[in-house]
């Protein structure tokens, strides 16, 4: 199983996989069919992803941390609370404790300094991804108290920061390296299995009563239009919203493909496609004036389920060639990373693991044009700055 976990190519396969068997459920009535096409690309993409895999499988694989350095860990955690502290002094307010005493509208897309505050929460996702991996990796326990202060610095901000997606990084990145760490493999995705579980039955009690305040169960199986099928099965009513959120962005491509009026032979969309689905939002932003056409987006069976995968925008202007390009995409970014991180270097695991994670976010909506790639920036980074780092410790030594 760590076979399938550390490799990008089996975990496309799997996830998408994972995705289509949760979509066969017939437990709503609100998603569309899925068409012999998109199960066909699927499968296809999924295949030729196994067949990737399998052929570079010897490239991807797990090893504990060779040189642990928790004082350079420190000092970067120092920076990244220096400038979270600074924003705080600035915009004089802490996002948690506004919300808390009602004093503070908190919209994570108005806090912050511009591009700065991007680059420093997705620091914080490297960090708290390179600590827990270097925690795995150790038995001596005074590094074991630094390593485990370090990770709690680098978990306690997005909850000041109020920014969910960010913890959702940092749960995944950590999530992959205890299984890949395990030794008992089987035993941990047991555990993680029923966790899951666990915290969707959570996310679902959690979600009725935001919703409605607890006064009627069954109103997100009216909004969800949920078959007779399921509302008379055991399945626990708060498993219908996890059911939702997996299996929704896949209607709503489905439902691009249905709706949408593409037109893979105007130069117009293909260029829109580069810039809008290929190029970082930090940067397509700043070119949407020299832009004639807008981007395309999918089309949506609900205005309440807003997510629609990597591929729903690529098909909305594209076509099946917006796809085809788009899964192209992905292996190229796969292989990309093959060959800007080294196997020998201690951040090659954070970096697949990196990659996993944008390949699973993928599943949700397009990740290559977030700033979640942002973590493989900064190992990027230390790449360079780790020979730097190392010659300047020689230097210093009597």
């Amino acid at each position: 199983m760590k076979k399938i976990i550390i490799n990008p190519f089996f975990m496309y396969s799997l996830t998408w996989g994972v995705v289509l068997a949760t979509y066969s459920l017939p437990w709503t009535t609100l998603f569309p069919r899925l068409s012999t096409g998109l199960f066909c690309f699927i499968f296809t993409t999924s295949v030729i992803s196994i067949v990737l895999g399998c052929i570079f499988r010897r490239f991807f694989y797990y090893k504990p941390v060779s040189d642990i350095d928790p004082k350079k860990t420190g000092i970067w955690v120092k920076v990244l609370w220096g400038i979270l502290i600074a924003e705080f002094l600035v915009y004089r307010s802490i996002p948690l404790f506004g919300y808390i005493q009602g004093t503070t509208q908190y919209r994570e897309t108005e806090f912050g300094f511009p591009i700065l505050h991007i680059i420093m929460v997705n620091g914080f996702v490297f960090t708290a991804l390179y600590t827990y991996y270097c925690l795995r990796s150790t038995i001596d326990k005074h590094i074991k108290i630094k390593l485990k202060r370090y990770l709690f610095m680098a978990i306690l901000p997005p909850f000041l920061l109020l920014s969910r997606s960010v913890l959702m990084e940092i749960i995944l990145c950590i999530i992959f390296i205890y299984l890949l760490s395990s030794k008992h493999t089987g035993r941990a995705i047991t555990a993680g299995c029923i966790l899951g579980l666990c915290s969707l039955f959570v996310f679902g009690a959690l979600g009725n009563l935001r919703t409605d305040g607890g006064q009627s169960e069954h109103l997100i199986l009216d909004i969800g239009e949920a078959t007779d099928e399921f509302r008379n099965s055991i399945v626990p009513d708060e498993l219908f919203w996890g059911y939702l959120y997996i299996a929704s962005p896949m209607a709503n491509l489905q439902n691009t493909i249905n709706q949408a009026d593409a037109d893979p032979n105007n130069g117009r969309n293909w260029l829109s496609w580069g810039v809008y689905e290929l190029m970082p939002e930090l940067v397509s932003k700043r070119l949407y004036p020299l832009l004639s056409s807008p981007p395309k987006r999918a089309i949506l069976i609900t205005d309440a389920l807003t997510v629609s995968t990597v591929y729903a925008n690529s098909y909305a202007g594209l076509g099946w060639w917006g796809m085809i390009g788009m899964f192209l995409f992905s292996m190229g970014f796969i292989f990309s990373v093959m060959l800007l991180v080294p196997p020998s270097s201690n951040l090659y695991v954070p970096a697949i693991i990196s990659v996993n994670m944008v390949l699973f976010l993928n599943l949700f909506d397009n990740m290559f044009i977030f700033m979640g790639l942002i973590p493989l920036v900064w190992i990027i980074i230390m790449l360079n700055i780790n020979p730097l780092y190392t010659r300047l410790r020689k230097i210093q030594r009597p």
